[in-house]
Parts: structure tokens; sequence; C-alpha cells
């Protein structure tokens, strides 16, 4: 039998596993169910990126089939074998948890599968595994969530119910039910606001609390003056910093001894560092600087890819002297310690992150886009929801700044019993203040330098020292009497030159007189 000659592309010597070119089209090959198929991708002309592309479907395909994901009508809808190999779709929830979580590991972080294999092995499939999507009514749901996992927080509840939901969603979308029971049931409230920040005070006294894990220290001061979280800043390694330019760029976290990049490619960022920041890494330096590199696999963001890094990191666990797999072995053997020596509060290790947002939130000088952004958020609605706090006990005289900075000129009180104000004490030499004097039916609205005013007394003006300027008729009261120069009676009982602004008004029924001729200093 004569071997048939393929004409391949410039460039190619040999087409990948798999891939066959048929006449005029690139077609791959597979076995589903024992059987061998045969499947062209009609439309894509014979060249070296196409046969590419056939050879990366190829092996998606072959991934689904692995993990009984594989659903032929889906995948070549116009394939005569469609028909032969019709979708099976799971009746059962137990069956349909297994497909999920299968599909799960193909998407998500090993880290996250982890988690989802747990949920569905403690709670989901003793629970539900031998029902049948038509059997759950939703006062069944009802009761588990409120009544069966009563004892757990309403964070957890909804973690956990998340694959139950999704399961029904997808019974519901295929047919097997016509209505999803969830579709009536909400998510639990929750407090949202994880922030739980050290203030200033909180904070030096921690960084000054005695302890022999100098490194891990370092690290926490680190933390609280970067915003890094705890899975980025223990997979720091030297070969990210630049010293010269003072910066540190973040490319990966570490998880429960898996190195990935950050969750979001925003999260992937470069750091211009505080001084503080700076000086921990400085501090740390004469005990990992010297470290041997070592080999990792990186996850990438695909959560497929892997990538090898040759790197020395920068913290280190100092009794076991090796790098940090995961931050709870921090949080665990030193954090609690750390805390409950200083004396305060229990709390997560990421609170560092927190506290470096919420202080910098706290200060109201900076904008709320450029901590997003150094935070590695596309927005600032994380910021708000779960990161940012106000820091009260570091500003604990806002209301007096405030004070002064709404202040206003007071007007006089339109009333038929005047009152009488002192005017105010001045707070530093040479600040004007303000004050009202009222008698009768005459009022004086005051202001001057603070030297001038230490002890201005309401009644202390007479007509020796002030007159009406420019001189004009004033109505003063309820006589109508009309007076041409009128002499107001206050007299200053300190000799040095006063330096003072004054306003007349009149008490009369109804707003002030129009007229408003200031006195002037004789």
């Amino acid at each position: 039998m004569k071997k048939r000659l393929i004409k391949l592309p410039k460039g190619m010597t040999e087409l990948p596993c798999g891939v066959d070119i048929h006449g005029r089209t690139i077609r791959i090959v597979f076995y589903y169910n024992k059987q061998k198929c045969q499947e062209s991708l009609k439309g894509l002309p014979i060249n070296r990126t196409n046969i590419k592309y056939a050879a990366q479907r190829r092996a998606a395909i072959l991934e689904k089939i692995a993990t009984n994901t594989f659903d032929y009508a889906k995948e070549f809808p116009n394939s005569p074998r469609a028909k032969q190999f019709p979708a099976q779709v799971p009746q059962k929830v137990g069956d349909a948890l297994d497909r999920w979580l299968a599909l799960k590991k193909v998407t998500c972080a090993p880290s996250t599968v982890r988690g989802y294999e747990k949920d569905i092995r403690v709670h989901l499939k003793p629970r539900w595994e031998q029902y049948g999507f038509k059997d759950i009514k939703k006062t069944d749901l009802e009761n588990w969530l409120f009544k069966g996992l009563a004892e757990l927080g309403a964070k957890t509840v909804n973690n956990l119910a998340m694959p139950l939901r999704a399961v029904m969603k997808d019974a519901c979308l295929d047919g097997v039910i016509d209505r999803n029971p969830f579709d009536h049931l909400k998510y639990l409230e929750t407090d949202v606001t994880t922030a739980d920040p050290f203030s200033s005070q909180e904070l030096q006294r921690l960084l000054a609390t005695p302890t022999e894990r100098i490194q891990e220290l370092n690290y926490i001061e680190f933390a609280c003056f970067s915003g890094v979280s705890a899975a980025e800043g223990i997979a720091i390694a030297y070969e990210d910093i630049d010293w010269q330019a003072r910066t540190v760029s973040i490319e990966r976290a570490c998880v429960m001894g898996v190195y990935k990049r950050p969750k979001k490619k925003k999260r992937q960022r470069t750091l211009k560092l505080f001084d503080q920041a700076y000086d921990a890494l400085l501090r740390q330096k004469p005990y990992t600087f010297a470290q041997p590199p070592v080999e990792i696999d990186v996850l990438e963001f695909d959560n497929k890819t892997r990538t090898k890094e040759l790197l020395r990191f920068v913290f280190f666990n100092s009794q076991t002297n090796q790098p940090y797999s995961d931050a709870r072995h921090m949080a665990a053997r030193f954090w609690t310690q750390l805390l409950k020596q200083a004396g305060l509060r229990q709390r997560g290790i990421n609170q560092c992150r927190h506290t470096f947002a919420s202080r910098l939130l706290s200060c109201g000088r900076y904008p709320e886009k450029w901590i997003a952004e150094y935070l590695g958020h596309t927005s600032t609605a994380m910021l708000h929801k779960h990161y940012g706090r106000w820091i009260g006990e570091d500003h604990p005289n806002l209301e007096k700044q405030a004070s002064k900075d709404l202040a206003i000129e007071r007007s006089v009180v339109l009333s038929d019993q005047a009152i009488i104000e002192k005017p105010k004490q001045p707070n530093e030499p040479g600040e004007h203040v303000e004050g009202v004097c009222v008698e009768g039916q005459i009022a004086i609205n005051i202001t001057g330098p603070s030297e001038d005013i230490q002890a201005l007394n309401a009644h202390s003006f007479n007509a020796e020292n002030f007159q009406l300027s420019p001189p004009r008729p004033q109505n003063f009261g309820n006589s109508g009497k009309t007076q041409q120069n009128q002499i107001v009676k206050w007299r200053r009982e300190r000799d040095s030159n006063p330096r003072y602004a004054f306003n007349v008004y009149s008490l009369s029924r109804g707003a002030p007189s129009a007229t408003r001729p200031s006195l002037r200093y004789l």
C-alpha cells in the first residue's frame, strides 16, 4: 500500500499528533467511547497557523473527554456522529457535582478546586448525592440553608451552596427540570466590611514588640507599608526588586504551596516603595540575599500553562530557613503570638494590607483611584467594600478643624429678646475672631486680630471713640426716630489703638435695615 503524500506548508516537516490533511481541509483525529472519530475543520486554509490551532483544539477535546465533560453535538453540531453520541445529562445531584467539579479542575486554580472538593465531600454529597433534581423542592433547600447550616456564618453558607446552585441551574437549562428552586432563594446577607486595620499607635506598638523572629517582623512592616497581600508578599523574590529605582514588581502569589500569577492581571503591578517598606527590605537583605536560587513552576492566568522560574525569595521562615509555602503558616506560628504579646486584638494577617489602605484613605489627601491602582484594583468599589475603613484614632481633633473651616460670618438674630454674646477667644496669636454684641435695639458685629480682643467686653465702647461713617440716616428700634451722625455710647477700656471692623444693625422687627454704616475710630 502506497503511503499518501501530503504537501505541508512551507517551514513544516511533519504534522502534529492527531492532525491530518484530507484533501483541502485540516482534520483532527481522536477516540471517543472507544471509537475512532475524524472531524474536518471546514473553512480553515491549510497553513501553519491553522494547523497549530487544530492541534490545540484536539488537545482541548481530549481534556474534556478525560474529565467527562465532552459534548459531541455541542463541539461538532453539523457532524453525522453527533446523533450517535447524544449528550449525557446527569439526572442525580451527585453525578452532576462530579461533572461540575471536573470542569472546575480545568478552569480554576488548584487552591480554589481544593475548597470546592472539601465543600462537596463534607456538606453537599452527604445531604444531596442520591437526590434526583426533580425531587428537590424549595422548602428542602430552605430547611438545609437556614436550619441544617445554622451554626455556620452567612458567607460560609453562601459559599457552600454555590456548587449546588450551579448544577441546579445547569439542570434547568438542560431541560431536566422546568424550574430552578434556587431562583426564589436569595443569597444570605453578609457583612462585606472585612477591614480591621491597626491605628498608628497600634502599628507602632506592634512593630516595637520584642521577638527573636526578625525576618517575620520585617515582612509585617513591609506588608503594612506596601499593601501587598499575604500570598503576594511571601512570593516576592530579589529578582523582582530594583534597588536603584526603589521599586518591587508583584509577579506571583503563593497559596497552599502552589505558585501562580495574581488573581487578575491588574494585580500584576510594579510598586514605587514607601520609605518604610524599602527600609524593611534592606533590613531583610542580610538574611536571605545570599541564598541559592530555586526553580519553581508558576501557574499562568489560564490555570493550565506553567512557567519555570529561577528565583531567590526574600522572606523566609526563620525557624526552618526555607521560603514560606503558605501565609497561613506564618499566621499560625508567628502572627497570632505577636499580637498576643503586643496586647492587640486578634485579627487576620491580611489586615496588614487593610491597614495600608485604610491609613491612606483616612489621611484624606490621596486620590482614591491612585490608592486602588496601588493595591491592584480596577476601580475604587473594592477599596470601599473590603479594604478601606476610617481610622478615627489617627485624627482625634478633626471636629475642631472642621468647625473652623466651615465657619461663616454670623448674622444678627432678629427677635424681641436680644441675646448678648461675647466674642470667641482666639486660639493662636494674630488670629481673627468674631463676636456679636447686642444691647437694647442696637447690634454690633465685631471682627479683629486676636491680640486686640484678648479680653474684649461687649460693653467697652462709648461715644468718645466711635461714630457712624459715612454720616447718613439710620433707624434704630421701634421708636422710628431718625438720627444723623448717631453717636453710639460704647467705649473701649484699653488705651492702645484698636484694629477692628464694625457693622451696626437695627433690631427692629423684620429683616435688618438695608443701611448698614460702619463704625469708624475717631
